[in-house]
């Protein structure tokens, strides 16, 4: 296990249960409190990695070299193929991927492997480090 912080980069759903809980229970911080793209950068900034679905804070994460999980549905939008675990979009983006329609099980597993993949192998929590990572 690793020492983490769980930071929600989403502006609504905080007040829904699991996610109330997870806040009152410490466990969640509600980062994001505006929709000020310069607000959202500067966080996604201070972070070490970020795990996301398919939104636009996924894009501007992995655009900005941060090392960056996506997990995504099958079948996935066009621009990230239907196969693999990275993208020709983004070098420090890998891809979690559901084997089958609604199987976020499996993606989760997969989300789960790269998340201590990638903090065992890294001295210094880099891009350079994650782009090594295996294509497990």
């Amino acid at each position: 296990t690793h020492d983490a912080v769980l930071l929600s980069l989403q502006l609504d759903g905080h007040t829904e249960d699991p996610a109330q809980k997870l806040i009152n229970n410490g466990v969640l911080l509600q980062a994001l409190k505006s929709t000020d793209w310069q607000q959202t950068a500067s966080i996604i900034d201070s972070l070490d990695l970020l795990v996301s679905v398919d939104t636009s804070v996924a894009h501007l994460s992995a655009a900005m070299g941060l090392p960056t999980i996506l997990l995504l549905n099958r079948p996935a939008d066009w621009r990230w193929g239907q196969d693999g675990n990275t993208s020709f979009l983004y070098q420090s983006m890998r891809v979690a991927r559901c084997s089958k329609p609604d199987d976020w099980g499996g993606a989760l597993d997969q989300a789960n492997y790269l998340v201590n993949e990638f903090f065992g192998n890294a001295n210094s929590l880099s891009a350079k480090h994650f782009s090594n990572l295996s294509s497990n």
